[in-house]
């Protein structure tokens, strides 16, 4: 055996058990669950104008109808805001705070 192979296999022997203890710890964060976003909320009053709005993340779509409010994450959306008379408006709206009103 030539010198400085005993030191190598103990250095890649370190380095796989540092990799298993790596794994094992992210393993357990994801199973007890990592930090979870803030919960954020979008309401769209009673006595708005507005008969209802769509949120688009580019994702997903959320509706909230007038009087009602729903939980969204933190995020920008594009808002179209629909009327009674059947006219809407296009809006950018950022949500970050725990209550967001149209």
């Amino acid at each position: 055996m030539r010198p400085g192979a005993r030191s190598i296999r103990g250095a890649m022997g370190a380095y796989a058990l540092a990799g298993a203890v790596a794994v094992a710890l992210l393993a357990l964060v994801l199973w007890i669950g990592g930090p979870e976003p803030e919960r954020c909320f979008v309401a769209l009053p009673a006595d708005s104008p507005w008969t209802s709005a769509t949120l688009d993340d580019g994702h997903s779509q959320r509706v909230v109808e007038r009087g009602q409010r729903i939980e969204a994450p933190p995020a920008r959306y594009r808002v179209t805001l629909q009327d009674a008379e059947g006219g809407s408006e296009l809006r950018t709206l950022e949500v970050s705070g725990p209550l967001t009103t149209l």
